[in-house]
């Protein structure tokens, strides 16, 4: 039994035997001759690389023992499988490189047995090379005829699959594509039959890696051969797909049949460029085009190849990527004035209601009777100052601060829209009984899903102003009772109420957002 010295400790205990006997020839080594008459003469290790040899002789027919290790302790051992002889030979192979091992020769007839003296010897450098590692084997399809195996290796290799009605293997189907992933469609079989098949790899050394047989049962019928290869379910089918950009689009399709697809696009009538994928052949498929032009039309078609060698075109399609966003910038910043939007070359969008760059002392500011809570009153909208402050970072004097009613401030809403001075991002802000939360408005697009939302309602704050409301990460969508938690840019479904529970969260955390606010995030694992 064998392991490399980083396993010593942990297999001293569980040997596994790893080696092999034959006869050979005899040299001589001495021997601890007190035992009795059993003698063993001629003994020799003969050491090629990390395979080491022992020879030697006894005078009447013996069993043959081998113990060895890193020191006089030994821990490993291989035994001959031959029947009792006088000329004995072991090999142990596999062992560590440019290592000294010790070991002792052991000899036994029923009546007496007898061991050598502890010996060395050093092992040199490895002459084998690593076989190629095959990973993540996965049956794709099975039809009447054929059958689907796909793999991968952990270097470029080619790949082959042996296919036969016992592990006597009688066909085979492969590429000879040196890759490291892998797909073959075994192809020739019939229906209803169970077939053994193995797969190998080969890499530019002419190393070859093997899995371990496998079996598959083709189908009792010859559906698949005979349905027509057809492309379904195609998208974007509508500019509010969440796979639109202003220069980039997601195209996604199914195949009712395992297959390879590519697609061709270019500006409307005008097909210049394609796109394949470089992944198995599968069920589903997606391609992501870059570096479009905004608000360009497209024109598209989709071609699919499945693994009896059908092909289908699907033409005519069209896409369309977005617009760059509207840019709003301020005529006037006097309150009075009302503000008007005008286009601007800028791609950030920026809206202007109420600016703390420049302080204006018509902006009131009301402190409700009897509390610390302050706020300033802007465009109709009240806002929270958090205390003193707040005043000295917007340069208010808090001699200028009204005492007024809880009352008379209801009259007026929270502000709902605010965006930092150093930031073109706009957030919407959720009020709650003791705090407010903010949630990022991502494009133009989403800023208009919410009805409400008016563009001179936004006001600037400072940054650290918008730092002090926590960032909603619970939300859910009108109509639904699925909550979704959001970290590092997705969204999770929590699964039920009881993992929600056991979370800790909070249901007043929990807002509500618009379907195409809600689509803006990947979708993450569920939370169970």
């Amino acid at each position: 039994m064998y392991k490399s010295r980083k396993a010593y400790n942990s297999i001293r205990k569980a040997l596994r035997p790893v080696f092999f006997a034959f006869i050979t020839m005899s040299m001589l080594l001495p021997f601890d001759a007190s035992a009795g008459t059993l003698q063993v003469t001629n003994a020799n290790v003969k050491v090629d690389g990390t395979t080491a040899t022992f020879t030697w002789t006894t005078n009447v027919p013996t069993s043959g023992r081998i113990d060895f290790g890193f020191d006089t302790n030994y821990s490993f051992y291989v035994i001959s499988g031959e029947k009792n002889m006088t000329d004995h030979t072991l090999s142990i192979s596999n062992l560590d490189s440019e290592v000294t091992y010790h070991y002792r020769i052991t000899s036994g007839t029923p009546e007496e047995t007898v061991s050598t003296f502890d010996r060395a010897f050093k092992t040199g450098k490895s002459t084998t090379k690593a076989v190629p590692i095959i990973s993540k084997v996965n049956v794709a399809s099975v039809t009447g005829t054929t059958f689907t195996v796909q793999w991968e290796t952990d270097r470029d290799a080619n790949g082959t699959v042996r296919v036969g009605k016992t592990q006597n293997y009688t066909g085979s189907a492969g590429h000879g594509d040196r890759k490291r992933t892998h797909d073959v469609t075994v192809g020739g079989l019939t229906i209803g039959n169970t077939y053994h098949f193995q797969i190998s790899s080969t890499d530019k050394d002419n190393v070859t890696g093997y899995y371990s047989d496998l079996t598959v049962t083709t189908l009792p019928g010859l559906e698949a051969e005979r349905m027509a290869l057809q492309i379904l379910d195609i998208r974007p089918s509508t500019i509010n797909d969440p796979g639109i950009e202003t220069d980039r689009v997601i195209i996604s399709w199914n195949t009712n049949k395992l297959a390879s697809t590519s697609l061709r696009y270019g500006p409307l009538n005008h097909i210049n460029a394609s796109a394949e994928s470089n992944a198995y052949r599968t069920f589903t498929h997606q391609i992501t085009l870059t570096n479009l032009t905004p608000g360009t039309i497209y024109s598209l078609e989709i071609s699919a190849r499945d693994v009896f060698g059908a092909t289908i075109t699907v033409t005519g399609l069209t896409f369309q990527t977005r617009s760059s966003p509207v840019v709003l910038t301020p005529v006037s910043r006097n309150p009075k004035t009302p503000v008007v939007a005008t286009k601007a070359s800028s791609p950030i969008v920026r809206v202007l209601g109420f600016t703390t760059s420049a302080p204006d002392p018509l902006i009131p500011l009301y402190r409700i009777r009897g509390t610390h809570d302050m706020f300033a009153v802007i465009q109709g909208q009240k806002y929270p100052l958090y205390g003193t402050s707040s005043l000295q970072r917007y340069d208010f004097k808090s001699g200028n601060v009204k005492d007024v009613s809880a009352e008379f401030l209801d009259q007026y809403p929270y502000v709902r829209l605010i965006r930092a001075t150093d930031s073109p991002t706009v957030y919407y802000l959720y009020q709650r009984d003791t705090h407010f939360l903010k949630l990022a408005l991502p494009s133009v697009a989403v800023f208009e899903s919410y009805p409400l939302n008016r563009w001179n309602d936004v006001i600037d704050v400072r940054p650290f102003d918008l730092s002090l409301f926590e960032t909603a990460v619970l939300v859910k969508t009108p109509g639904s009772h699925t909550i979704h938690y959001l970290s590092l840019g997705e969204k999770h479904a929590i699964s039920s109420p009881e993992v929600f529970d056991r979370l800790g969260f909070s249901y007043e955390n929990v807002v509500e957002i618009s379907d195409a606010h809600l689509a803006t995030f990947p979708l993450g694992d569920d939370i169970k």
